[in-house]
């Protein structure tokens, strides 16, 4: 007499909800990053604007107080999004590398605008340096935007680093 299963293998589906959950925590990720950079520009032209609204009414106190304010909307997102990245995601090892290179290299580019090596020039041909570099100008060499990048660098690099203890 065969023998009946009532429990199929369901390696496969199993195989497939992982990948799922994979892929959407490596799209949670990116766009947090997307969302970190956004919100940090966001905050540095709002801050921004309230020094020039405060140079021309000497009223600095709205500036000041949105200036503190930002800096703790800051760090609950950056940690908000680390504790994601780090240790709640299955975020894959390119994830975490595209988090060190982008994260460095939007940190490290106000660095690269007074190198004048042709070294450089390939960095510097970016559409987005244009508008990095208006950053800069607005914001400032202690932006949110720069400070963010490297945060996200190192959020980067404590991913590979968590990844590579979980595997040993």
């Amino acid at each position: 007499m065969a023998e009946v299963t009532f429990c199929p293998n369901l390696t496969g589906i199993s195989g497939f909800m992982k990948n799922m959950r994979q892929t959407r925590s490596d799209i949670i990720s990116l766009l947090g990053m997307i969302a970190t950079f956004a919100i940090a520009y966001g905050l540095d032209a709002w801050i921004a604007s309230l020094r020039k609204l405060a140079s021309q009414t000497f009223n600095p106190a709205p500036g000041m107080l949105v200036a503190i304010v930002s800096n703790f909307i800051m760090a609950a997102v950056l940690l908000l999004l680390s504790w994601f990245v780090i240790f709640q995601s299955e975020a894959a090892r390119w994830i975490a590398y595209l988090f060190i290179i982008i994260g460095a290299l939007v940190a490290i580019f106000p660095g690269t605008l007074f190198i004048r090596s042709p070294s450089f020039s390939w960095f510097r041909s970016f559409p987005l340096t244009a508008w990095l570099r208006d950053v800069l100008f607005v914001a400032g060499l202690g932006s949110h935007l720069f400070l963010s990048a490297a945060f996200l660098a190192m959020i980067g690099l404590f991913a590979l680093i968590h990844q590579r203890r979980l595997s040993q």
